[in-house]
């Protein structure tokens, strides 16, 4: 094209006619910002003008191989049709609906089925999964409860006992010893009381912990 009469090729592929660069590429007829440089050789069909041509306005300087861009309509349409059958799921999963195929032949519908059937059966085992530890807490933490109140029972009563001796202490109706023992005894009663109260904390930090991965999980 360098070398057709009126035509200028500078060497960033800018072309001009007749010196002017008000010159517009035409691709099927539709205007276009490529210049020469961007043009792949091997998706010229023809050249039509040669050497001593004069070239007119409008008139077409080259024709391209149509199977070129047949070829990326083609890829452009397929990856339409994968991101559409992506899109009906992820509407259907967003909206906590069944994914129904619009198209249940079409391979990447089927394909996307099957994706949501996987993640529908992974969900399904990570909820059981949080339930199943929820109510493996819950029951610890009742059996830990009612541990614990029979325990303070114990521990009211000890301690009540421990009135008792203490009263007799400073009558000397009982020995020091025997006033240490019972003391013994409710401290280590309220130990377990403690134990207990300490075990229940940390059942509601299990608790919260669960139900903070469950709620980022869904």
């Amino acid at each position: 094209l360098e070398e057709i009469p009126s035509v200028s090729v500078d060497l960033e592929g800018n072309v001009s006619l007749r010196g002017s660069e008000n010159v517009t590429i035409l691709v099927d007829g539709r205007a276009t910002n490529l210049t020469l440089d961007q043009i792949p050789a091997d998706i010229i069909e023809s050249i039509e003008v040669k050497v001593g041509d004069v070239v007119e306005k409008g008139q077409p300087l080259l024709r391209f191989d149509p199977s070129a861009n047949q070829a990326e309509v083609l890829r452009l349409k397929h990856e339409i049709t994968v991101l559409q059958a992506q899109e009906e799921r992820l509407r259907a999963e967003a909206s906590e609906q069944e994914f129904i195929p619009s198209d249940p032949k079409e391979e990447n519908a089927r394909w996307q089925l099957s994706i949501y059937q996987q993640r529908m059966g992974y969900y399904a085992e990570r909820m059981n999964y949080y339930e199943s530890n929820m109510a493996r807490i819950e029951t610890a933490c009742k059996a830990t409860r009612e541990s614990q109140e029979k325990y303070q029972e114990i521990l009211n009563s000890t301690a009540e006992i421990e009135k008792m001796y203490a009263n007799l202490r400073a009558k000397d109706v009982v020995t020091y010893k025997e006033l240490l023992e019972v003391a013994m005894s409710r401290m280590q009663v309220e130990a377990q009381v403690d134990q207990f109260r300490n075990q229940l904390l940390s059942y509601d930090q299990q608790k919260l912990s669960l139900m903070s991965e469950r709620n980022s999980f869904i």
